[in-house]
This record gives C-alpha cells, sequence and structure tokens, in this order.
C-alpha cells in the first residue's frame, strides 16, 4: 500500500469512528426537536471533502482523461 492509499484509508476510518458519536450529538442537539442547521451543514462539508478525496484518489489511479478529477463542492 502506497502512502496516498494509506491516506485515504485513514481519512475513512476516521469518519466511519466518529460517526456513532456525530449521530448521538445531532440527536441529543435538537432544538425545537428539529435537526440543527448548523451540524447538518458542518457533517455535509465533511462528506463533501470526503467525496473529494476519494474520486480525486479513484482519477489518480485509473484517470478518465488524464487529469485529476476535482469534484466540485456544493450541497442542497
Amino acid at each position: 500500500m502506497n502512502s496516498r492509499d494509506c491516506y485515504v484509508l485513514t481519512a475513512l476510518r476516521k469518519v466511519n469512528g466518529d460517526m456513532g458519536t456525530i449521530v448521538l450529538r445531532l440527536m441529543r442537539d435538537m432544538p425545537n426537536g428539529a435537526l440543527p442547521a448548523d451540524k447538518l451543514r458542518e457533517l455535509a462539508a465533511i462528506f463533501d471533502d470526503l467525496a473529494r478525496l476519494l474520486a480525486n484518489r479513484a482519477s489518480e489511479v485509473d484517470p478518465a482523461d488524464g487529469q485529476p478529477l476535482v469534484v466540485e463542492g456544493g450541497t442542497e
């Protein structure tokens, strides 16, 4: 395994390992019975970053057009 793959797997492990705690905090901190928008945005940003990391690594391993893929951020 090369250092780039190790980095990607470490990032995945970190998010996976923290997911239970994140979900419990979201469940605990629900003002007026609704999920807090700011926390949802923070979580979305984490997943956006992770998605970009995975897509870029996939393009490094098997480039479709010879260029690394850059996934644009943004959630709706």
